[in-house]
């Protein structure tokens, strides 16, 4: 599973952490963990940075208004791959479409981070109705609950992570999981990893050292697994590749060969 490490933009360590994380995929935040005060200096602050690859998390959405001029500034700075969050409606996303053509800006990539109700029962129109170049679909939890009410608990959550993980896939997007609040936790962690595997996710947002270290040696497969699919793919292999056949008294069908493959790649 992918990581995405979150660093707050107002990090003073930030350009040194920039260099020394070794994550999958690095994003400055510029909106939760950042004063809205902050964010000019801390533009002004990340212009020099040389890896223009990574994302940005923005401030764009307060109340009813869009902080046209902050992407402008991220833009004109060189920045192109962005997670846009606080959205609801596909006005809101043409608003930032609109940015990005009046710059001539071409080679953009977008996650849409789902964080409340009306964007999560229309994220599949506003994903075809978008022109934005669109790489991953994420689910910002905290937030969602916050606006909903929804207590924040993992057994009430999973149908709209795996909703999410589903919507990823069948659009050809990351499907990035929530992240863990409890960064000194390991058993909490180690539960939402289980989880997001169970659901089909890629990736997970990350948001401390310790965590980056536990995603990087988590097992998604454990060594029972891996040596029933070993088996099972040899019987497939010695029997000819049938279409069916019966391994262990249990029923075997393509659908569970490309299952047993994908633990061995994996």
């Amino acid at each position: 599973m992918k990581s995405y490490f979150f660093i707050p933009g107002n990090n003073p360590k930030l350009k040194e952490k920039l260099k020394s994380i070794e994550a999958d995929v690095l994003i400055i935040d510029l909106e939760d963990s950042v004063g809205e005060e902050e964010v000019v200096n801390i533009i002004q602050n990340i212009r020099t940075i040389e890896n223009k690859a990574i994302f940005i998390r923005p401030r764009l959405f307060k109340e009813d208004v869009f902080l046209e001029q902050t992407l402008k500034d991220l833009l004109n700075s060189g920045f192109r791959n962005f997670i846009i969050p606080k959205f609801e409606t596909i006005d809101d996303l043409r608003i930032v479409e609109n940015t990005l053509v009046n710059l001539s800006i071409k080679d953009e990539k977008i996650i849409l981070l789902i964080e409340n109700p009306k964007a999560y029962h229309f994220v599949k129109e506003l994903i075809l109705q978008t022109k934005l170049n669109l790489v991953g679909l994420a689910f910002g939890s905290q937030d969602y609950c916050n606006e909903t009410g929804l207590r924040h608990d993992l057994d009430l959550l999973q149908v709209l992570r795996f909703n999410i993980s589903s919507v990823a896939k069948a659009f050809g997007l990351v499907a990035i999981d929530i992240a863990c609040m409890d960064v000194k936790n390991d058993d909490a962690f180690h539960k939402e990893m289980r989880l997001a595997v169970d659901m089909g996710f890629e990736a997970k947002f990350v948001i401390h050292p310790h965590q980056l270290d536990l995603l990087k040696n988590y097992r998604i497969y454990s060594d029972i697994e891996v040596k029933q699919a070993q088996e099972a793919i040899d019987e497939f292999e010695r029997l000819n590749k049938p279409s069916i056949f019966v391994f262990n008294g249990k029923l075997v069908e393509p659908p569970h060969i490309e299952q047993y493959l994908k633990i061995l790649k994996r």
